[in-house]
């Protein structure tokens, strides 16, 4: 089946029918997805060999992973994640947004809440704005479309991470504010690239009324959905969302916390085994654990650069936020939606299409009764069953964005040093 938007994959995301859980598929189908599971495996076995006859190296790196997991990502995410997690259900996103509206209205077209989205991904750093990306477009309060459109722009470093950590490591003839415009200013031009494929407005006019409308739409898709016979477990359980405590508000963030700190000291891990291998010209050293984890290259890119370079180097490894960020983004974009399993899901659901559309329920009678047809073809051989697609936000995509990311903050942290004012000596 071919598809209008060319950025949008039919195998970019899968719930299963057995658990609920929205995941990136991790291998593409067919003869390439065999080659590549085999290479997967073959790296698996590797890893473990090196862990085991390394056992010193590896309790340094997850060590290490684990103090900056600790004492630096931790207290800076989970109080915002709760509070901004108790803004929304509070009903504060509209107060806090309106003096902010023609800002991110007039610049990147968004609504109130996309703009939240947008001003979370440039002040609290990666993986936040993807987070509240993902939840916004779960919870029907931001399109499918504007959440591709968000997700392309709005997970980056956030100013404090710059401002402290960075900027301790920059060499002192690099100033920086140029590095600051170098990772900043490209979201305008990033903003308005993503803005011409993903044309957020074109799904928000579709409907009448605009995005009063588009969430009314959905509201009464789920009143539909909640009152067709079968599913009371699924009105229950959305009766039970809406009224979520601050407990389980609470709980949400700190899993994806732990989620957070595990890639984080898995690549960290990653990082102790490239700075032991003694092989490595010091500067290539650096940019390859610049690409792992930016904390770590950073540091090492400081120790063995200097001058323009060093800025250069620097700027390059923050706006691409490295192997690990990347991961974190991975991490957070799953979204989990516990209320739609095998148990209360209709037998129509176990697939769906990109554009949206179910197809009629398929079921092939058996020894224990009607069982869907895609749990019936996956159950012997314990493959994953055939799952349904969600609006698409796909890992793959959002790579290629912090590559052009990367790419404009480099080739204007260069231009900047014509400018008088940063003007390295």
């Amino acid at each position: 089946m071919k598809h209008s938007d060319p950025f949008i994959s039919p195998s970019i995301t899968t719930r299963t029918a057995r658990t609920g859980h929205v995941t990136l598929n991790a291998y593409p189908a067919g003869a390439a997805g065999k080659h590549t599971r085999r290479l997967s495996g073959w790296a698996s076995v590797l890893v473990l060999i090196l862990m085991l006859t390394h056992p010193a190296l590896t309790l340094a790196g997850a060590r290490r992973g684990l103090m900056l997991w600790a004492q630096t990502v931790l207290p800076t995410l989970l109080p915002f994640m709760i509070a901004s997690n108790v803004l929304v259900a509070a009903g504060g996103l509209p107060i806090l947004m309106t003096p902010l509206r023609p800002v991110f209205s007039g610049l990147f077209a968004l609504t109130d809440e996309g703009g939240y989205v947008l001003a979370c991904g440039l002040l609290c750093g990666c993986p936040m704005g993807a987070k509240t990306c993902a939840e916004f477009l779960e919870q029907g309060r931001i399109t499918p479309a504007q959440a591709r459109y968000l997700l392309a722009i709005s997970n980056h470093p956030s100013p404090m991470f710059v401002l402290s950590y960075l900027a301790s490591h920059l060499s002192p003839t690099v100033p920086v504010a140029a590095v600051l415009l170098s990772l900043y200013l490209p979201v305008l031009p990033l903003a308005a690239l993503a803005r011409r494929i993903y044309r957020p407005e074109a799904e928000l006019h579709s409907y009448p009324a605009g995005r009063q409308s588009f969430r009314t739409e959905n509201a009464a898709q789920e009143s539909a959905s909640v009152s067709a016979p079968g599913n009371n477990f699924r009105q229950a359980t959305q009766t039970e969302a809406a009224s979520a405590s601050f407990d389980t508000t609470m709980m949400r963030s700190a899993e994806v916390m732990v989620r957070i700190g595990g890639y984080i000291m898995l690549f960290s891990i990653l990082a102790a085994f490239l700075e032991d291998i003694p092989a490595l010209p010091p500067i290539l050293r650096a940019v390859f654990l610049g690409a792992v984890e930016i904390t770590t290259g950073i540091s090492a890119i400081s120790q063995a650069t200097g001058g323009p370079l060093n800025g250069l180097l620097i700027t390059a490894v923050t706006a691409f936020g490295g192997l690990s960020g990347i991961m974190q983004t991975r991490s957070v974009i799953s979204v989990t939606d516990e209320s739609e399993t095998a148990e209360n899901m209709p037998a129509g659901k176990y697939e769906r299409n990109i554009t949206g559309a179910l197809p009629a329920a398929k079921t092939r009678q058996s020894t224990t009764g009607a069982v869907p047809t895609a749990k019936y073809r996956h159950g012997i051989t314990g493959a994953q069953p055939a799952a349904k697609e969600n609006a698409g936000l796909s890992i793959r995509h959002y790579i290629l964005w912090k590559l052009l990311h990367t790419l404009t903050a480099c080739l204007l942290y260069s231009c900047l040093q014509y400018l008088p004012y940063f003007r390295l000596p």
